[in-house]
């Protein structure tokens, strides 16, 4: 398919496009999953818009004060500017962070805490400057709510740095059960889109919840009211896990968006076949090695490239053979793929931003060649500053082990010696989540670990000797998990559950264990949890799950 011009009318070139790529993708793909696709195609969910009224308190309006007339809610919340609450209405032309939000934190010497003079006046700004909304897209988690107050803290500093900024508003596209709010709106700018039904999430597509992120983009671009809210002519596509480095110039044009070179995104000879199931005309080299985050694109190509990016997603994810070679990043490559079945072209930059892990050995001012850290990886080391290599790590710090919860304020720094001594990337990335969760200033007191403390080995033959709580506890005894049978402590820290194996232990930290019971903690870690139990007595245990605090009882079963 070729791209149509942008005066051709972008409603009819969306109308081409969805023709021709339904017969296209019916060319090779079951008439069962055509047949769904033209039924997703159909759905538009209930709008529901949430407005302030003149007291600054939120309402749901009525059916007759609706304006928006399709398939979002739109949250206009309220927002702090200087010392009252004002009502954060301007969502119509795009809200901005140089009105309210968090104050700064106070400026230090690491780069991650520099803090820049505020946005004004652009009257003074060099000509051809470009500016471009921050569309975050997201699905309304503790995981991605947490991950996304970061990154707004971070976008507001980096925004007020330079008065001549390009990236001049900032909008949350969050998917949430029947597009109701969550709760964050107050905070940060955001609309709220009907999130995919979870069962036929879970039926059809293995629960691969990504896929609301093109599911929500095509909603907003069949909005004509809520694209219009979108005054820039760009826009930047970001993920909740992105931490802004600096200001970040357009580097996009109308004709071409521009991307970062992903380098697991590489055009691969193998997938030819793949690519051409879903796209009969295209092959391995008919795409570029990008993908649609970080990217900014002009509001044109976006609305042409939404729906096929959602249709080539859908395809990859029901087709067996791709699903198993594309994995976590199939839906990465439905936009890569949708993008070039429409003849878009890319400017692919190397260094838009960093994904930073264990091994590197980076300078204190890495920073300064990039524009976004993307803590995709976790950065796991012994005590002693070592790398640890597909396991957790005696310090560890990973997004992941904060599934259900906020991680903690702050955070112990890595050690400073070792290899974890000369890569400033893990010692950046600390500072800028320390910052951030300082500043803001309700952020939750969960009780999680921080940095250290989630690596826990297997009882070892001495500790087992040692300790009559792991004599009590195993020698072929059962014991429920609330309710559920059968947990076996077996020698040497093999943990047999219901859910799979784990591993257990004798504790020697103070962590949720009481004065009075030392000699009586272990730890049972698995599902991938980790969990402080505490033995009362000889017949029942307490757990509480490390991260959200959940509790569990536990009792001797034979």
């Amino acid at each position: 398919m070729r791209r149509g011009s942008a005066k051709q009318g972008q409603k009819a070139n969306r109308g081409s496009t969805v023709r021709t790529l339904m017969l296209v993708i019916a060319s090779s793909v079951t008439l069962g999953w055509l047949a769904a696709a033209l039924s997703h195609l159909k759905k538009k969910p209930t709008l529901q818009v949430y407005k302030a009224d003149d007291t600054g308190s939120v309402r749901l309006s009525r059916p007759e004060d609706q304006q928006v007339p399709s398939t979002s809610s739109i949250h206009y919340g309220t927002r702090r500017e200087g010392s009252g609450l004002v009502s954060s209405l301007s969502v119509q032309q795009g809200e901005s962070v140089r009105s309210g939000g968090h104050a700064d934190a106070e400026q230090d010497q690491t780069p991650a805490s520099q803090s820049g003079a505020s946005a004004s006046s652009t009257d003074n700004c060099p000509p051809g400057r470009k500016p471009y909304h921050v569309l975050l897209t997201a699905q309304s988690s503790p995981y991605q709510n947490w991950q996304s107050r970061i990154m707004y803290y971070h976008w507001k500093k980096q925004q007020k740095s330079n008065p001549c900024t390009e990236m001049t508003n900032f909008t949350r596209l969050t998917a949430t059960r029947d597009g109701k709010p969550d709760g964050l709106e107050n905070e940060i700018p955001s609309i709220f889109m009907k999130q995919m039904d979870p069962a036929e999430l879970a039926r059809k597509y293995g629960s691969f919840g990504v896929l609301n992120r093109p599911h929500t983009m095509v909603m907003l671009v069949n909005d004509p009211e809520l694209m219009a809210r979108f005054q820039e002519e760009y826009i930047f596509i970001a993920e909740t896990d992105h931490v802004l480095f600096k200001d970040i110039p357009n580097f996009a044009t109308e004709t071409m968006p521009a991307g970062y070179k992903f380098g697991y995104m590489q055009r691969n000879r193998g997938f030819d076949r793949l690519i051409k199931r879903v796209w009969p005309e295209g092959a391995w080299d008919k795409h570029d090695q990008t993908g649609p985050s970080p990217l900014i694109i002009h509001k044109s190509q976006l609305m042409q490239v939404a729906q096929p990016w959602l249709d080539f997603s859908l395809a990859l994810k029901i087709d067996q053979e791709a699903n198993a070679a594309l994995g976590w990043v199939l839906e990465m490559w439905g936009y890569v793929l949708a993008a070039g079945s429409l003849g878009i072209k890319h400017t692919v930059l190397d260094k838009f931003q960093i994904e930073p892990a264990n091994l590197n050995q980076l300078g204190p001012n890495f920073w300064k060649d990039y524009y976004i850290f993307h803590y995709t990886y976790g950065i796991e080391y012994t005590m002693h500053g070592e790398p640890m290599l597909n396991t957790i790590g005696e310090w560890s710090l990973d997004k992941r082990h904060y599934g259900s919860s906020y991680p903690p304020r702050n955070l112990q720094p890595p050690p400073n010696e070792g290899t974890a001594k000369n890569n400033a990337a893990a010692f950046w990335l600390v500072n800028a989540f320390n910052e951030a969760t300082a500043a803001i200033p309700d952020w939750p007191d969960y009780p999680t670990l921080g940095t250290v403390g989630w690596r826990r080995e297997k009882i070892t033959d001495d500790e087992y000797n040692a300790s009559p709580i792991a004599k009590e506890i195993s020698n072929g005894k059962r014991w429920s998990w609330a309710g559920s049978k059968h947990m076996e402590f077996k020698p040497r820290g093999e943990l047999v559950t219901p859910w799979g194996g784990g591993t257990w232990g004798v504790r020697h930290d103070d962590f949720n264990c009481p004065d009075n019971l030392k000699d009586r903690c272990v730890y049972a870690d698995f599902a991938n949890s980790n969990h402080n139990l505490v033995f009362q007595d000889a017949f029942s245990f307490v757990s509480k799950r490390l991260g959200d605090g959940e509790i569990v009882k536990g009792q001797l079963t034979g």
